[in-house]
């Protein structure tokens, strides 16, 4: 599965936090596959990986923030998970040569980047 692999190869690259286990008994759709990475470089990261042909993605704009719903109310840990979350490529037309590289690009570029922020 796409996402084990993801786990296996990112678990220990400092600056970046992955999707907590699932409890036991649970199942996930891995409709999505995210790391959390400083906000300091996160834009920075996805942008070269997206120069190396990697897409990734920022996902759904926080609701409300959404400007036809004319909230006023701050959602600190919301807007802070928003501003470090990168959603990873997970679909079935990926090979494990495909994970590998982008378990690859991404690992080195957040070691190029130098997370300042460790997140948990």
């Amino acid at each position: 599965m796409i996402a084990d692999r993801y786990d296996a190869a990112l678990g220990d690259v400092p600056g970046l936090l992955l999707p907590p286990p699932l409890p036991p008994g649970h199942q996930s759709s891995y409709y999505l596959y995210w790391v959390q990475i400083d906000p300091a470089i996160r834009d920075h990261v996805a942008r070269a990986l997206y120069e190396r042909g990697i897409y990734t993605t920022f996902r759904y704009p926080l609701l409300h923030q959404v400007r036809a719903y004319g909230a006023e109310t701050r959602l600190p840990n919301a807007e802070q998970a928003a501003e470090t979350t990168l959603c990873l490529p997970l679909h079935q037309g990926l090979s494990d040569a495909d994970v590998d590289l982008i378990t690859t690009a991404l690992a080195e570029l957040v070691a190029v980047r130098g997370a300042t922020q460790v997140l948990a």
